[in-house]
């Protein structure tokens, strides 16, 4: 999906000691304690900064290693112990080698200078929560583990279990430097709800450890991921295992019917999906984000008519981006932004990743599923562009299997569950950085609870 116009990554990254009696076999890691976002050509204008590398800090997260050397919200981090931070990306790479009481030097660009902070790495907090009792564990998979975070009510008994699977990037589900953020609320909410949410990271994320990285596996490794994510959930005796559903988010959403063919839960929930191939969703996400953000009509079909055949030799022959850019026309759509691979990765995954979703059925899968399924649109969520794969998806289930499909829209919704005014002003509160995390915090739409915990009520009741 367009990264100019993707929900900012929200990354923090500390290191502290086991939370709980599963955790000793997975220990915390170290982080730099910061909401971090892209330099954004508004950002750059407003602090006069050089250029539009580094990372913005959005905010500064309290008792943690950037507010111990004094980095301050507004700051936009250029250096990390002397490697220049292109990207917040970058940022997440070096801060992933942080370990407790490391030595750090951090470079900012501040009121017009620069500043060199420096201190040493503090550990990370957990996450914390009035409704639920959190339990962080571990999921072996290939060398390494996972970490898993899983919320239960704070009551005996045995509770039904959304399964959340999230979207495509590489940042981590371990929000504890966030607890009132979107996700949180959600997962707060359907805890209240009676029901137990389950997360995992992906490999190389968060605390995770083992020879894999996110950023360098295909999508056959993390499906392979959660897949055995899943298998694990058999040792939670408090878990109603005949009531799971699962909840997939933007990417997620393909994720979850391509698992539920395999285990059959009680139901799928999507928001914010497709439903074609990836190729067909990137040609199309050329035109029709572009429209959406009011680019002159001349340029945008331009574009889209140039980066058609590079997407055909990327996604159907499979050519990588040395290969593709051997050819001129395609290395200056590259070199402009258009489809900007940087050191083989495309939007921060490699381009193997996006080449072997491309390679699965969803419709297929969906059908294979046969599970009950809601399939949501937010009315103005830019990244799945229109409803048009959520209505589609309720009717391929309804297709084979009569009755189990519903399509829902959510009003004035956009892809992160924020409410937006419109998507004319979603767009601009994107551009100015109006739309940032204190907003989606402030502006979740508490509806998206209440639409899932019924839907899986009324079909609890059912059976």
């Amino acid at each position: 999906m367009n990264r100019n116009y993707y929900t900012t990554l929200w990354i923090v990254l500390i290191l502290s000691l086991p939370f709980n009696m599963n955790s000793q076999e997975l220990a915390r890691k170290g982080s730099l304690g910061a909401l971090l976002g892209p330099v954004s050509q508004g950002i750059q204008s407003q602090t006069q900064a050089p250029s539009t590398k580094g990372t913005y800090l959005q905010r500064v997260i309290p008792n943690t290693t950037a507010a111990s050397i004094g980095l301050k919200a507004g700051d936009i981090v250029l250096k990390i112990n002397e490697e220049t931070i292109k990207n917040t990306q970058a940022a997440v790479q070096i801060a992933k080698t942080f370990v407790a009481d490391q030595k750090v030097k951090v470079e900012v660009w501040r009121k017009g200078k620069r500043q060199t902070l420096s201190g040493r790495v503090k550990g990370k907090p957990i996450e914390q929560s009035p409704v639920a009792q959190i339990v962080y564990d571990a999921v072996p998979f290939e060398d390494g583990m996972l970490r898993s975070i899983l919320h239960k009510p704070k009551a005996d008994g045995h509770f039904p279990l959304v399964v959340f699977m999230q979207g495509f990037d590489c940042g981590s589900i371990d929000a504890y430097y966030d607890n009132a953020g979107p996700i949180r609320r959600m997962v707060d909410g359907l805890v209240e709800k009676g029901f137990a949410v389950y997360r995992v990271e992906k490999p190389g994320v968060g605390d995770s450890n083992g020879s894999l990285d996110c950023g360098s596996i295909d999508y056959d490794q993390e499906l392979a991921a959660f897949d055995t994510a899943l298998g694990e959930l058999k040792k939670y005796k408090f878990l109603d295992h005949e009531n799971i559903f699962y909840f997939g988010h933007s990417l997620g959403g393909i994720t979850a019917p391509i698992l539920a063919a395999k285990h059959h839960p009680k139901g799928v929930m999507v928001y914010g999906t497709v439903l074609k191939s990836w190729h067909e969703y990137m040609h199309e996400v050329h035109r029709e984000q572009a429209i959406k953000r009011g680019d002159d009509f001349i340029r945008l079909d331009a574009n889209t008519r140039a980066v058609a055949p590079l997407l055909a030799e990327f996604f159907l022959m499979k050519k990588s981006p040395a290969e593709l850019a051997q050819n001129p026309d395609y290395l200056a759509l590259m070199q402009n932004g258009i489809m900007a691979f940087e050191n083989d990765r495309l939007f921060g995954r490699h381009y193997t990743f996006w080449q072997n979703l491309n390679d699965h059925n969803q419709a297929e899968a969906w059908k294979e599923a046969g599970v009950h399924t809601l399939a949501l649109y937010g009315e103005y969520d830019l990244q799945a562009i229109s409803g048009e794969a959520a209505e589609n998806i309720a009717a391929l289930v309804n297709t084979y299997h009569p009755g189990k499909g519903q399509y829902m829209i959510i009003p004035e919704t956009e892809h992160a569950f924020a409410r937006v005014p419109s998507m004319e002003e979603y767009v601009q509160m994107r551009n100015s950085g109006a739309f940032n995390r204190q907003y989606m915090t402030q502006n979740f739409n508490k509806d998206i609870v209440e639409i899932l915990s019924e839907w899986m009520l009324n079909l609890l009741q059912e059976s």
